[in-house]
């Protein structure tokens, strides 16, 4: 069994990519907590024992606090043995600003103080 992590800038295509590996018969998980992956990953692995498969989950890095304790699950991971690949979504920023006000969604990090570029 092996686990690909998807994550990135928010509105560079996680979901498009996490589908993209659904289709390619990935078991996937959208949005999965970062302070989760340890747990999910014993689970898959004593559900799916011995079985192989490929598990994707995408997590939203959007706050410093999984930046900071993304080594720490990862070692997690590593103590459970289970292979893990790591996919970081970038997007120029000019269609980032174009995505979000297509589809007139707020920017997770805007606010009245903060502006979409900023975000």
């Amino acid at each position: 069994m092996n686990l690909t992590i998807i994550t990135g800038l928010s509105g560079s295509g996680k979901s498009v990519a996490l589908s993209a590996l659904e289709d390619l018969d990935y078991y996937c998980t959208d949005n999965l907590p970062a302070s989760m992956l340890a747990s999910f990953g014993k689970e898959l692995n004593a559900i799916h024992s011995g079985e192989g498969g490929e598990i994707a989950v995408s997590i939203d890095s959007r706050n410093r606090q999984f930046l900071e304790n993304l080594p720490l699950h990862l070692q997690q991971l590593d103590k459970i043995n289970l292979p893990y690949s790591i996919i970081f979504l970038e997007a120029d920023e000019n269609e980032l600003l174009t995505r979000f006000n297509q589809t007139r969604r707020k920017h997770p990090l805007s606010s009245d103080t903060v502006s979409l570029r900023e975000a």
